[in-house]
């Protein structure tokens, strides 16, 4: 399956939770298994065929860029976007997808998944969603934006609401968005795709959102506190499923 042109890695967030784990580095730049986060992400990408990756920074630019540099060495071709102030999450994907001619995929720098790309795409195509969302239960969802999910299709998207507790299925910040759900996006900044348009698509007949459910061989491993990034760093793996068994990214 063809992947599509582009991708977006959203790594201009401050940390603040987990700043001072590592002073001098960003939170993307965070080293798990000798590497740092976002270097999992961009082979990650590159193991589904993506070449054309924009990341978007703010917080110390310069480590991100010194490391990668234009990406050839990665196997990929890198853009970077520094953001003097934060647009948030949408507002970012609006400026930097605007025009695109197929979807764009948007994944979030301080999370780490073995998702299957492709099998995503395969769902983002079978339903003529506009937008897809991936999801994965966490057992304590408080700190995290839930996804209900009818066929397939997103019906509704709460950020961080205080009333739902317990096992949840939760937004994975790794999403498909066609150029119609771009065109779609607030104009303000700065927008937030948990806060200020997911609840919105998830109601809204004008777009039709998909939920693409992570298995647990794909996972979701995120590092918003130093406890969770101790937990990543002990059980993460690089890797892409592939049927009953997790394959290396070469």
């Amino acid at each position: 399956m063809a992947a599509p042109g582009r991708a977006i890695v959203l790594a201009a967030g401050l940390g603040r939770r987990i700043n001072g784990a590592e002073p001098g580095r960003p939170k993307c730049m965070l080293e798990v298994g000798g590497k740092p986060i976002l270097e999992h992400i961009v082979a990650h990408l590159a193991g589904f065929g993506y070449q054309d990756i924009t990341i978007n920074t703010h917080h110390l630019p310069e480590v991100v860029e010194t490391h990668f540099g234009s990406g050839a060495a990665f196997g990929v071709s890198l853009r970077y976007e520094f953001e003097p102030e934060l647009l948030g999450t949408a507002g970012t994907v609006r400026r930097l997808a605007a025009g695109a001619g197929q979807p764009v995929l948007i994944w979030y720098g301080d999370n780490l998944s073995r998702v299957d790309l492709d099998a995503m795409m395969a769902v983002h195509r079978s339903r003529e969603s506009q937008f897809t969302v991936a999801a994965h239960v966490r057992e304590d969802c408080r700190d995290s934006g839930t996804v209900e999910l009818d066929d397939g299709l997103v019906t509704s998207f709460r950020e961080k609401d205080p009333a739902v507790r317990g096992p949840q299925l939760v937004n994975a910040g790794i999403y498909l968005a066609d150029p119609a759900a771009i065109a779609l996006l607030p104009d303000f900044t700065p927008c937030d795709f948990g806060i200020d348009v997911l609840p919105h698509f998830a109601r809204w007949p004008a777009v039709r959102m998909a939920g693409y459910e992570l298995s647990a061989a794909e996972g979701l491993w995120w590092s918003d506190r130093p406890i969770d990034l101790q937990r990543t760093r002990k059980t993460f793996t690089p890797g892409i499923p592939d049927g009953n068994r997790t394959r290396a990214i070469t």
